[in-house]
């Protein structure tokens, strides 16, 4: 299980540096240097942790929380909602980027075309949106943006398809 979260965590990291490219304020050329001078890492204070309350890690790139009863990071656009039937499980906030990560207790295709029609509803709109259904619930991916937020999503199995499905949105500010 620790090693899930620790993969969860580092594709998060990933993914939140590929949004933050997308945003007008990014790093053209982001990188990711896991040396002891780089910008995450254990050495920097955000690791994975496994715990019944949630405790945000603070570095000075940025916040991330995890555990049971994990809420949204502070500046979570109103308007993009958790559909019903996801669990958040850990949340990041580095700079104008911010991330949810949560466990599906409903059909992946049920979690996306809310999410999708959330969005819609909201004024967002949509560059690339697609679903695949499989034996197994589906899989999809989504982006959309109005004129401050781009947001993105992964609906489908975890990295290892061993602790179900997952959400993870991306939300970057282009502010």
């Amino acid at each position: 299980m620790v090693r899930h979260r620790a993969l969860a965590t580092l594709a998060i990291g990933a993914f939140a540096l590929a949004l933050g490219a997308c945003s007008k304020n990014a790093d053209p050329n982001p990188t990711v240097d896991l040396s002891e001078k780089g910008a995450i890492g254990p050495h920097v204070g955000l690791v994975s942790t496994s715990t019944t309350t949630p405790t945000p890690v603070t570095s000075r790139n940025g916040t991330y929380t995890s555990g049971d009863g994990t809420t949204l990071p502070e500046g979570w656009p109103s308007e993009v909602k958790i559909p019903h039937g996801v669990d958040i499980s850990a949340t990041t906030k580095a700079g104008l980027t911010l991330q949810a990560t949560g466990q599906i207790t409903s059909a992946p295709q049920t979690v996306y075309d809310e999410f999708k029609d959330n969005l819609i509803g909201s004024g967002y709109q949509l560059s690339a949106n697609s679903f695949t259904p499989t034996d197994d619930g589906g899989f999809g991916s989504l982006s959309a943006s109005n004129d401050r937020y781009n947001v993105s999503i992964y609906v489908g199995p975890d990295s290892e398809s061993r602790s179900g499905n997952i959400l993870t949105i991306t939300v970057g500010d282009q502010t």
